[in-house]
């Protein structure tokens, strides 16, 4: 692929998940006030049970970028169309049946932990989510494909698109139907995603207008690779339900729902620097078989270029999360304020080794990608009891953010380790003075804020402008915003030929 296409790929990856953000910024809002945390925070646990029954799926989500993208490169369509048609009806039938098992076992955890006394509204809820991670488990596995075939911009298309029906379906039914139509909006929007990505999956495939076709020789192939993909997709599903009950059995729901908020808007921003890393998956598959020694000049250029970008962007929301508060909620909630700042420090850390995780997709060598999820889901379901117990639900906060960290460390240090690779390329000085400037930031965030002198919308303001102000300098000296200015010259050039 050449290098005009990656950065377009990149950039589009990019620039769907910021518009997701912004989608989901303002209907949050709006659903928060007509719900409030605690229903809010209902829905959202209820989700994130349902969620461990997509996780069940043998790995083959997981397995279609790769092997879609391995015979795309050998111009093998017609098994391109059989990797896809397989993944689609073994996703969906392994999920039905693992849904119908877990269904009664998630009703009475739901009872316990909720203390709702209210079982049939539990159980349409309950209903309501199955049927989303259903439709989403399915959308995943079209949305792969499309990464696989390296149309990005189809991928965007259909996630934007269904965002848009989301929000649509929340402003009308939240109001008029409460809980009930933000799980009508969850349900349609995937349902959509479905629906939209396969249709586009047929103009770059020869695909039928319903999978029927199951190979079982495709299936055996991914299931080797799937397998192992499945053992850290699990440990990775459960982080979040786990986190979540936990949090509603020593906190409260009105804490499930700050921390889902939270985390929605720095999972979201670490997602718009994921997302524009991701595009490296076939890549770097495509050379593991043909020039496995780029590989290295690669993952330098691409974790030097995630730092120069995480570091700002974590700064910022850090320094701005009561005004975050007080736009969500009204008011300035330390529970949430709290909650927001721990999240983004181990979701920084997280974001920072995602590309050691990258890297590995690509490859094959799984190995330590499973052991870090293992590592990190373990640890927060013994951290979180034990601090849970003591500390109630900020201990289940703190828990949850060291396991995310633990896990993240030992996956960076694994790959360096194994690949040889110093660790020069995170500790220089450019990333010195980066995070220099970011404690700046966050010192002079702390004494507006303290100070109290300005209305919270002046001081969120002036603590924005002045992060930025302070981490300009740092940032214009890195090397990340040299490659960007090449990235943009380079778009310039090609658009200006071709004109």
């Amino acid at each position: 692929m050449d290098h005009k296409r990656l950065v377009i790929n990149a950039l589009a990856s990019a620039g769907q998940v910021l518009i997701l953000s912004v989608i989901l910024f303002l209907v949050f809002r709006s659903v928060l006030g007509e719900l409030g945390p605690d229903r809010f925070g209902l829905w959202s646990i209820t989700l994130a049970l349902a969620s461990i029954g997509q996780s069940i799926n043998l790995g083959m989500p997981g397995s279609v970028i790769k092997y879609v993208a391995k015979y795309n490169a050998q111009k093998d369509t017609h098994t391109v169309a059989k990797i896809i048609q397989t993944c689609l009806i073994s996703t969906g039938v392994l999920i039905t049946g693992t849904f119908l098992c877990m269904f009664p076992v998630l009703l009475t955890l739901l009872r316990f932990l909720t203390n709702t006394s209210n079982s049939e509204e539990l159980y349409w809820i309950l209903l309501a989510a199955m049927a989303t991670n259903w439709f989403l488990a399915l959308s995943g596995v079209v949305s792969a494909s499309l990464e696989g075939l390296q149309r990005y911009s189809s991928r965007t298309a259909v996630t934007v698109g269904s965002s848009l029906v989301f929000a649509a379906l929340c402003l009308l039914l939240t109001p008029h139907i409460g809980l009930a139509g933000l799980a009508v909006a969850y349900v349609s929007q995937h349902c959509l995603a479905l629906v939209a990505g396969y249709l586009l999956l047929r103009r770059h495939i020869h695909l039928p207008l319903f999978p029927y076709h199951w190979d079982r020789h495709v299936f055996r192939e991914m299931l080797g690779y799937g397998i192992r993909f499945q053992i850290a997709g699990i440990s990775s599903a459960l982080f979040d339900p786990v986190t979540k009950s936990l949090l509603s059995h020593y906190g409260s729901l009105a804490m499930v729902g700050y921390y889902e908020i939270a985390g929605k808007l720095v999972i979201y921003a670490r997602r718009s620097i994921v997302s524009a890393c991701q595009v490296l998956v076939p890549i770097v598959a495509e050379h593991t078989e043909t020039s496995r020694h780029q590989l290295g000049k690669m993952y330098t250029s691409a974790s030097r270029m995630v730092i120069f970008v995480a570091i700002p962007s974590f700064t910022l929301l850090a320094v701005l999360s009561p005004a975050i508060s007080a736009f969500f909620l009204g008011k300035v909630e330390p529970e949430f304020v709290h909650i927001a700042i721990l999240v983004t420090v181990g979701w920084f850390i997280n974001t920072v080794s995602a590309i050691p995780f990258i890297f590995r997709l690509g490859t094959g060598d799984l190995r330590w990608n499973t052991i870090t999820q293992v590592t990190t889901a373990c640890a927060n379901i013994m951290l979180g009891t034990m601090l849970g117990l003591f500390f109630g639900g900020q201990g289940v906060v703190v828990a949850s953010v060291s396991s995310l960290i633990l896990g993240s460390l030992i996956g960076l240090y694994t790959f360096n380790s194994e690949d040889q690779l110093s660790t020069s390329i995170f500790i220089t000085t450019e990333n010195f003075l980066l995070a220099v400037s970011s404690c700046l930031a966050c010192i002079m965030a702390i004494t507006v804020y303290h100070l109290n002198l300005l209305p919270l919308a002046v001081s969120a303001l002036m603590v924005g402008l002045l992060g930025i102000f302070l981490m300009l300098p740092a940032m214009y000296g890195h090397s990340g915003w040299r490659r960007i200015e090449s990235w943009v010259e380079l778009l310039i050039r090609k658009r200006l030929a071709r004109a």
